[in-house]
């Protein structure tokens, strides 16, 4: 999906233990909240680089980072979690503005009517799709 929304190049980091091939980038998002996941995001930035964590919303091992790395590349780590007001009202006009530039739609991959939220709750659950879709 980051192509059709014109990222410029896409890395995906296997569950092996090595960044090798991967260049140096300027922003990582991290969605896992796996803490060895977490700190291989951090060590793949350029300098200057932020490392955007929303995945850590688990109780889970701490992340190790190596401060010396952070300080001398200064770098970032943002952290984001829920949405406030603004940030809503922020995306939607986005979306409303730009719905003919990037296929948002394509993000939806199952509708439900509203009487069906339970079965679009399992398939969530079970498909993990990026978006499911639920109709009014």
């Amino acid at each position: 999906f980051a192509r059709l929304f014109q990222a410029d190049d896409v890395y995906l980091v296997d569950g092996g233990d090595s960044n090798a091939g991967i260049p140096k980038v300027d922003i990582v998002f991290d969605l896992t909240g796996d803490p060895e996941v977490m700190r291989r995001g951090l060590e793949q930035l350029a300098i200057g680089g932020i490392c955007v964590w929303m995945g850590a919303v688990f109780p889970a091992p701490a992340v190790q980072i190596d401060a010396e790395i952070v300080v001398r590349n200064i770098l970032q780590i943002r952290g984001l979690h829920n949405y406030n007001y603004d940030d809503l009202l922020n995306a939607a006009n986005f979306i409303e503005e730009n719905h003919e530039t990037f296929p948002f739609w394509s993000l939806v991959e199952k509708e439900f009517a509203l009487e069906r939220t339970g079965d679009a709750f399992e398939f969530a659950s079970h498909e993990k799709p990026v978006r499911t879709g639920i109709i009014l």
